[in-house]
């Protein structure tokens, strides 16, 4: 299972369920594609509200500990 998340900051801290002025986004993947094809398409397709930006993004494998 992957684990994408996109981390948008630049809210303020009133701002709910952020955390100093970040929201992250979760979303879990099949596979590793499908997760890097999911943020390509946020990022071509999701305008941010004035002051928004993308801090942080990625996909990182879970369920695999030993």
């Amino acid at each position: 299972m992957i684990l994408g998340y996109i981390l948008i900051c630049g809210m303020g801290w009133t701002e709910p369920g952020s955390i100093e002025g970040c929201i992250v986004y979760t979303r879990q993947f099949e596979t590793l594609v499908d997760c890097e094809e999911s943020r390509n398409s946020f990022y071509a397709n999701t305008p941010l509200r004035e002051g928004h930006y993308i801090d942080d993004s990625g996909c990182i494998v879970i369920g695999t500990g030993v």
